[in-house]
């Protein structure tokens, strides 16, 4: 506990977080940011659900990163919340977040 109160301050004090996914109704899986766009692909495997431990209707996807069109990461078999809309679908676990590193005056998307 102690060790992450730690971390926390240093992360704090060198950098500033923005989340861009905050937004009601939820943000779409599609964001344009400094002259890019960033996307997900969502390929549903199949009609099958189940109903999750929290209760939400789920289905299992492949999901694919895509940054200016191109394809940059795969996330195979993923629990999809298919009742839920825009990046709520993926369980809080696909995140818009820009860095900017304090120290260095410099930001990342």
């Amino acid at each position: 506990m102690f060790v992450e109160l730690i971390h926390a301050s240093l992360m704090e004090s060198r950098y500033n977080l923005t989340s861009f996914n905050n937004d009601y109704p939820p943000r779409e899986p599609y964001f344009e940011y400094a002259n890019h766009s960033i996307k997900i692909d969502e390929d549903l495997k199949n009609n099958d659900t189940f109903v999750d431990p929290w209760e939400h209707k789920t289905a299992i996807g492949n999901l694919a990163l895509i940054v200016d069109g191109k394809a940059k990461e795969l996330l195979e078999e993923y629990p999809v919340r298919v009742e839920q809309s825009g990046l709520s679908r993926y369980w809080g676990d696909i995140a818009f977040i820009e860095i900017e590193d304090i120290k260095k005056n410099k930001k990342n998307h």
